[in-house]
């Protein structure tokens, strides 16, 4: 979560917006899409996409350990070759 305040301060700073009214505005939208979705009932929906949302968030998981060793085994081909 630090990482996605970080960035949301270094695009309020590149853009010249004020950080505190950003992330209330990004709270305000977030609670409206929520309202939406209670109102339209799209929980009834959940069971459809369920296995293929563990399938993605697995595959995630996954890239970033590979990602991370081959840059683990890269840096020490750097350092020794």
């Amino acid at each position: 979560m630090l990482k996605i305040a970080l960035i949301f301060f270094q695009i309020c700073n590149a853009v010249g917006f004020e950080y505190l009214a950003f992330h209330f505005w990004i709270g305000v939208w977030l609670a409206v899409i929520a309202t939406l979705a209670v109102a339209v009932e799209t929980s009834v929906l959940v069971r459809f996409l369920t296995r293929f949302v563990q399938d993605i968030f697995a595959i995630f998981i996954s890239l970033i350990y590979i990602t991370k060793s081959v840059k683990a085994v890269y840096k020490v081909r750097l350092e020794y070759c």
